[in-house]
């Protein structure tokens, strides 16, 4: 789902304060993430269906398209539920 203004603001404050590697693990660019639409990761075990929804933000490096997951909970991007 795409971020509102809003939460894409809250977003890049959020990103700012936080400890948010500024180059990219996989190929060491300086990066200036982009971030994409906010998603709902279901985790089940491999044998069982069912599972959670876990929402989050995913953080793309631009030059190499290396992808890191952050928690839209944590973020206050959704709602606690």
């Amino acid at each position: 789902m795409p971020l509102e203004p809003e939460k894409r603001e809250r977003l890049q404050a959020w990103i700012g304060s936080k400890v948010v590697r500024r180059h990219c693990p996989a190929c060491e660019h300086a990066v200036d993430w982009d971030v994409a639409d906010m998603l709902e990761l279901s985790l089940a075990p491999c044998d069982e269906a069912g599972g959670i929804a876990v929402p989050v933000v995913p953080l793309v490096c631009p030059n190499c398209g290396y992808v890191t997951l952050f928690s839209a909970k944590r973020i206050g991007l959704c709602d606690e539920g």
